[in-house]
């Protein structure tokens, strides 16, 4: 769902402009792409923030209607993850949220298989290209750990990193504009890290201090809304 959509009155239409686009009379899952309520501008450009809408049942009524076959959250916080739980008819089958080795998200993954929800990382990589990396703290595509162990597997460094959160149960959605980068970001199924290998990448998390996305500064104040995702640390 876009941003701009993130509001009761808007679900049902931008469904449907997607599938439009899409060529499709449904979707496999459809994503509440962030707990913050928007107001959209026009159908295509920006947003402004509003209150939270209470979009569940939109949501669920795109599913009874065929429209979508499963709910997806995106973002959400453990505590906001309990309280749909305890309303919601079709309960959320997915999670996308920012998941990487230096921000493993332990603990919010603990919540999610409590609730039998899948977690799908973005930003796997560590979005490279969006943060600038230090000496106590380089880019994960640089670290040491990193690069020795694809050294002596004979992979990259993004397959590393991405063979890490497939071998912890997560799928994974990488982003590159490099036609070579992207066939080989799948070539991560005939090998296996072992168990010391996985130890050495646990090691480089950096819990909440290794998140990179919070919002902040694509929706300028949202750090005052109430159901801005990172009151809490998870």
């Amino acid at each position: 769902m876009p941003a701009i959509a993130n509001r009761a009155g808007d679900v049902g239409r931008f469904l449907q402009k997607s599938l439009a686009k899409l060529r499709l009379s449904y979707v496999d899952l459809y994503l509440i792409h962030i707990p913050v309520g928007m107001k959209a501008n026009s159908d295509d450009g920006g947003a402004t923030m509003q209150g939270v809408d209470c979009i569940r049942n939109q949501i669920q009524g795109r599913v009874d209607a065929g429209k979508a076959k499963a709910i997806g959250l995106s973002n959400f916080n453990s505590k906001q993850i309990e309280r749909i739980f305890k309303v919601c008819r079709i309960k959320p089958a997915n999670l996308q949220v920012e998941v990487h080795v230096y921000h493993q998200q332990k603990a919010l993954r603990e919540v999610c298989r409590d609730f039998g929800i899948s977690i799908c990382a973005y930003s796997p990589l560590g979005a490279p290209y969006t943060v600038k990396g230090s000496d106590e703290y380089p880019i994960l595509l640089q670290h040491p750990v990193v690069t020795s162990l694809a050294k002596r597997l004979g992979r990259t460094p993004a397959q590393v990193l991405l063979r890490f959160l497939i071998q912890n149960q997560m799928p994974v959605i990488p982003m590159s504009t490099n036609q070579e980068r992207v066939k080989e970001n799948f070539q991560l199924f005939d090998f296996e890290l072992s168990k010391e290998d996985m130890a050495s990448l646990e090691a480089l998390d950096r819990k909440g201090d290794g998140r990179i996305y919070d919002f902040k500064t694509l929706f300028k104040g949202i750090e005052k809304h109430p159901e801005w995702t990172f009151h809490i640390p998870y």
